[in-house]
């Protein structure tokens, strides 16, 4: 089942970034409350482990689309220590999982 998910990336300043967004592959829709897990990418991207990411992220909305099988999954916020960890944060979850980052204009 292909799902639309988004979260909010920020930095420990604090500072935001940008939103993480697109579809993912799950078997189940999850519930708020459940977690999702972005620690293995489906095409085996190296995960940046030394970003201060954790990759386990909980569902804090389901959002069902009238008319529609479609839902959104709205994650948890993300917090980094600083721009070199979203960098590679970002770069793991779009080749890894073909998301999309959009950036924080200032």
């Amino acid at each position: 089942m292909r799902i639309h998910i988004d979260f909010s990336i920020f930095t420990s300043t604090p500072s935001a970034e940008g939103v993480i967004s697109g579809k993912i592959e799950l078997s189940i829709l999850p519930r708020t409350g459940e977690i999702v897990s972005f620690l293995a990418s489906p095409n085996e991207h190296k995960f940046p482990a030394a970003s201060g990411f954790n990759p386990l992220l909980k569902v804090e909305n389901v959002i069902h689309h009238v008319n529609s099988q479609e839902a959104t999954l709205e994650l948890q916020d993300v917090v980094l220590p600083n721009k070199t960890s979203v960098t590679e944060v970002t770069a793991f979850l779009e080749q890894g999982f073909g998301l999309f980052f959009d950036p924080a204009t200032e």
